[in-house]
């Protein structure tokens, strides 16, 4: 029963990773919303617990709060079925005991070894050795509220766009949103390189060039080695160092992304996005709007201020009052009697990378944080 619920759980937090930064095989389909509320219903009607977590009676005026302005005053503006179903899997979190949630993401942290072990190999030929043939192109439009223009070449098991340079996408829309998905699985299982599966998934967040993925892994292990005192550790990462560096520096898209990025941290910031956009918020902050948000519509009726990524577009749309209900609902989650700072490293992390990829406000971050809480609160006893 209990690994039912996890696996349920694990296979719902696949669905809302990929319906949000859909790969090739989900382009295209508009039932993923509708599949995982179902699969989510049943879940909870069949294998569930009876009894919710009683933390859920702490943060009801929250969420309640949180449904009012998300839901119907934001909705005023543009009704977005997303929302809702973030609040049913918010909600549903708390009817799901600790033990399904550690199975649940140790399930998917197993997918995610597995997808980057067929994925990764295939790119490093075709990107160092010799192009594999290519099914067919994707588009990168509207359909996936873009808009960009951008080609993605199909080689089934992953994708590329059509740049210049070249960084590891796996099957995803952005390198990012790996990168993301590494740097929280390798912190929870403790950045055990004993683990192969870790070394993997190392690996193919190394080659993302994500320099989210670099700086916090890099915080987070030497966090964890100074917190367990396994020194010796750190000649792992000494050896990788020493054996990646010399081929990395090589690659024009490794120098551009993280070398140049990260020597012009401040202007990298600056650059995740577009001068109208920065001129806007410049001037949106000192507004009585700066509170709450503009209007949920904002961005499609000034398309032209929508380039780039950062917390700027949450604050746009939704304002102080958003991201703070937003915090306090990912504070409700957590156990008071077992927070630890393993706990609120990893609230940290959530925050840091809010900064640069405003996506804390979506189903499959608040699932993947609760997931992965009952690893942190063991840590905590050691």
């Amino acid at each position: 029963m209990k690994f039912k619920v996890s696996s349920i759980l694990s296979l719902l937090l696949a669905i809302l990773v990929f319906s949000s930064n859909p790969p090739w095989f989900i382009w295209g389909f508009n039932y993923y919303l509708i599949f995982s509320v179902i699969l989510l219903i049943l879940g909870l009607i069949f294998f569930g617990k009876k009894k919710c977590d009683k933390n859920l009676f702490y943060a009801l005026p929250i969420v309640l709060l949180s449904i009012i302005y998300f839901i119907l005053i934001k909705s005023l503006g543009e009704f977005r079925f997303s929302t809702v179903l973030l609040f049913l899997i918010y909600l549903s979190l708390f009817f799901i005991d600790e033990e399904d949630k550690k199975n649940g993401f140790n399930i998917f942290s197993n997918f995610l070894f597995v997808l980057i072990l067929i994925s990764l190999p295939l790119w490093l030929i075709h990107n160092f050795v010799f192009t594999l043939p290519y099914s067919f192109p994707l588009a990168y439009d509207q359909s996936l509220g873009k808009g960009e223009g951008l080609i993605f070449w199909n080689y089934i098991f992953f994708i590329q766009p059509e740049l210049d340079y070249f960084r590891f996408y796996s099957v995803f829309d952005e390198p990012g949103v790996l990168g993301l998905l590494c740097t929280i699985v390798l912190f929870v299982n403790n950045y055990n390189f004993s683990e192969k599966k870790n070394i993997v998934i190392l690996l193919g967040g190394i080659f993302t060039f994500s320099l989210a993925f670099y700086i916090f892994t890099f915080i987070g292990y030497i966090f964890h080695v100074l917190m367990q005192r396994k020194l010796k550790s750190l000649l792992f990462a000494f050896i990788l160092f020493i054996s990646l560096t010399p081929f990395l520096i090589t690659i024009e898209s490794f120098r551009l992304s993280i070398v140049d990025r990260f020597n012009n941290f401040k202007q990298s910031l600056l650059e995740r996005n577009g001068i109208q956009l920065d001129q806007f918020y410049d001037v949106f902050i000192y507004t009585p709007n700066f509170y709450y948000g503009e209007s949920l519509d904002f961005f499609s009726k000034n398309s032209y201020l929508k380039e780039g990524q950062s917390y700027k577009f949450f604050f746009i749309e939704y304002g102080i009052i958003g991201f703070l209900l937003m915090i306090f609902l990912y504070l409700f989650l957590i156990d008071k009697r077992k927070v630890n700072i393993y706990v609120i490293f990893l609230l940290i992390i959530f925050i840091l990378s809010f900064i640069q990829r405003p996506f804390m406000f979506t189903p499959w971050q608040i699932a993947l944080f609760s997931m992965a809480l009952p690893y942190l609160y063991k840590e905590g006893k050691k």
